[in-house]
């Protein structure tokens, strides 16, 4: 069964669940020889849970919980929301190919094909300062268009991350 990530998913940063790929997530439990007692365990989850993700019958994880099953599978989320990797770019690519559409994106004045380029660029395994990047530009072509829902949509997506990323920089200092 082939479940990827859907539009709505990586459009939002803020969404509560994403959809996983069963049989890459079985794949790796197998390949790297996971008891299921150990990773509910280590994420806090109910075992039957887990046999659920891992049979398909849920599709849908929570994301705080798809997060805590990369770490502990210690692979990279695109691994459970893709068939396989061999087609994708790495997230270095993915990370500096966002950064120069960014740059370029200023001189195009076709705001249209702007958006498309800008949605085209937003995954959810970008790093949050990208994201942020990636929403605040599509907030401003909406501005310009005078979209002002699709505006104060994007905006809002860009200050949950701020947010996000404030509070790791805090809980940094005060840990140091």
């Amino acid at each position: 069964m082939s479940i990827s990530i859907d539009l709505e998913d990586s459009m939002n940063p803020c969404a509560k669940s994403i959809r996983i790929n069963s049989n890459s997530l079985l794949a790796i439990v197998v390949k790297k020889n996971i008891k299921l007692t150990w990773l509910a365990h280590v994420t806090l989850v109910d075992r039957k849970t887990i046999s659920r993700w891992l049979s398909g019958d849920i599709k849908r994880v929570r994301r705080e919980n798809f997060f805590k099953l990369v770490d502990a599978l210690e692979c990279e989320p695109e691994e459970l929301v893709h068939e396989t990797m061999t087609n994708y770019a790495s997230k270095d690519e993915q990370i500096n190919a966002a950064r120069e559409v960014l740059n370029l994106v200023k001189d195009i004045k076709d705001s249209k094909s702007v958006e498309k380029i800008l949605k085209g660029m937003i995954l959810p395994t970008l790093p949050n300062e990208i994201l942020v990047a990636l929403y605040k530009a599509l907030s401003q072509i909406y501005e310009l268009e005078g979209r002002d829902r699709e505006a104060r949509r994007y905006k809002r997506y860009a200050s949950s991350l701020d947010i996000i990323n404030d509070d790791k920089t805090k809980a940094f200092s005060i840990a140091n």
